[in-house]
């Protein structure tokens, strides 16, 4: 019934101030008997941007719906929709207002009672549907390599926290990216991510503190039902299988020639008795660029008269100690990162060899082994950028092997890499690392002065509880960005504060210190082992 207020009590609603400041977002159209679906869509993003942006006057009408959907998403929203005469008008524009599950309204007035139940039932009854046909817009309007990317979620359970670095790996082995020369893979990978990011069919978990990228995606399960239902009628499949017991891996793999990725590994959950055994065949696949590995062993210390130079070969992980010699690297001409690690086993009962496997040294047996050590630095790859050590149980005093590498930007020693209460650098140290990261160590003293580190500009201190503190001559490193520290002591917090307000006050510039919630309150006095000032 026309003539009884609705317009009148939904303005005095939409221009109350105490409602507006309960809403982020407020829009207002009135539609009529006659109306334009594009002019309404027009309206609201005039009236939520203030302005008709003359980019809207040029797109389509999805585009339009598109964009007023992305708007919506998130903030809290009050839209009024006056004077609306059939379902064919709610219909046109009901999918454009998502609930994102913060007390948004939407407040319509009719004369028609039955357009009145129609726009209530759906509201209430067929949300989730009406938002994947929203969501569906985005996906049905993405390039095709972006379709395989954003289908391939559907191989991830409900609610997973999906890593990156894993993601672009998978991605990278399933051949969706288009790799050329001017753009590596991980920087396309990187591309479409973001791409999908921007068009809100994933969402990030976590970003790094360093640099800000992505480190965990996610997806919201309207979304991951419409990519389960794109998925079922693509008919895409995922063929990977986990690995549940030991394997040697067959000297056949090598005639996969064209191989490029190639990723060896368990479940975190699952535990193995014994190695994998690499073939040394797999020194012959040319096409490698990225090797990632678990516990591992080769089947002959020594590359063979077959062995071929990897020169495509940018990425390994998870290699083994016992075969970082020159003989092995200078198969590796351009790899750019390298991770070294030693696996350790819970208990000596679960490295009992099978009968006839490959001989290996057992890991923390009933009496521990000495220190491996290191090939000197002309036997690494000289174009190693990021190097990491995990498990190694290497002496301190070696690391300075490392500093010698002419390109090292990024270091991680993790997990007891280097064993030792003292961390003394030594000659030159580290002429060109940005990235350092300490994590699980048993360290006690740190020496090294800002001369030893001169282009550090971002430092990671994560569970090295017994650590006194920072090198305090690090305040006169002009390029220190960033220390973020985890699981510290009082006393390693009062030195990276110190740093920072030194920097401050000699240099007149400032650095972020990141502190987590976890704080070791140790006596350092208590344990502490022999130390001569």
């Amino acid at each position: 019934m026309g003539g009884i207020g609705k317009t009148t009590l939904s303005n005095k609603i939409y221009n109350d101030p105490f409602v507006l400041s309960c809403f982020d977002i407020c829009a207002k159209v009135t539609i009529s008997q006659v109306y334009c679906a594009r002019n309404v869509l027009l309206c609201l993003l005039s009236s939520i941007c203030g302005k008709t942006d003359q980019t809207y006057e040029e797109q389509d009408d999805w585009q339009l719906a598109d964009q007023l959907q992305k708007l919506l998403k998130g903030p809290r929203y009050l839209i009024v929709i006056d004077d609306i005469w059939a379902k064919d008008a709610w219909d046109d524009i009901k999918l454009c207002f998502p609930d994102c599950n913060c007390r948004s309204r939407i407040l319509v007035t009719t004369r028609n009672m039955e357009v009145a139940e129609y726009a209530s039932s759906v509201v209430n009854t067929a949300l989730e549907t009406q938002c994947m046909k929203v969501l569906a817009l985005s996906y049905h309007h993405l390039p095709h390599h972006l379709r395989a990317c954003f289908l391939y979620f559907a191989i991830f359970l409900e609610d997973k926290l999906i890593f990156v670095n894993s993601l672009v790996k998978l991605w990278a082995v399933e051949g969706f990216l288009k790799v050329d020369e001017m753009k590596s893979m991980e920087e396309v990978a990187k591309k479409c991510l973001k791409d999908l990011v921007d068009r809100s069919l994933i969402f990030i978990h976590k970003e790094s503190n360093f640099d800000g990228k992505i480190k965990a995606c996610g997806m919201h399960d309207v979304i991951r039902e419409l990519c389960l239902r794109e998925a079922r009628i693509m008919n895409f499949r995922h063929l990977g299988e986990d690995i549940s017991s030991s394997i040697d891996i067959p000297s056949s793999i090598s005639r996969l020639c064209y191989l490029q990725v190639f990723i060896l590994k368990l479940s975190r959950h699952k535990v193995r008795r014994h190695p994998f055994v690499l073939p040394s065949e797999i020194l012959t696949m040319q096409q490698l660029r990225r090797l990632s590995l678990d516990w591992n062993y080769l089947q002959y210390h020594e590359p063979t008269e077959e062995s071929l130079v990897l020169k495509n070969l940018q990425f390994l992980s998870g290699w083994n100690p016992l075969y970082c010699t020159g003989s092995v690297f200078r198969l590796f001409p351009n790899l750019r990162k390298l991770q070294i690690q030693m696996m350790f086993l819970e208990r000596p009962s679960q490295l009992l060899p099978r009968p006839g496997a490959f001989p290996f040294i057992p890991l923390r047996p009933a009496r521990p082994l000495p220190p491996l050590l290191l090939s000197p630095p002309d036997a690494f790859p000289q174009n190693l950028k990021f190097l990491a050590f995990s498990g190694t149980s290497l002496w301190w005093k070696n690391l300075s092997i490392v500093g010698k590498l002419p390109k090292l930007e990024s270091l991680k020693l993790a997990h007891d890499a280097y064993i030792g209460y003292e961390w003394e650098v030594f000659e030159e140290g580290f002429p060109c690392l940005k990235f350092l990261q300490l994590k699980d160590l048993g360290i006690w003293y740190w020496r090294a002065s800002c001369d030893h580190v001169p282009c550090l500009e971002r430092l990671s201190l994560d569970r090295c509880r017994h650590l006194v503190s920072i090198p305090q001559d690090f305040a006169d490193i002009t390029t220190l960005a960033l220390i973020n520290i985890s699981y510290y002591s009082e006393s390693v917090e009062n030195s990276a504060k110190q740093i920072q307000r030194d920097i401050q006050e000699n240099y007149g510039s400032s650095i972020e210190v990141h502190l987590s919630s976890f704080k070791e309150v140790m006596n350092l006095r208590v344990g502490c082992p022999h130390h001569t000032p």
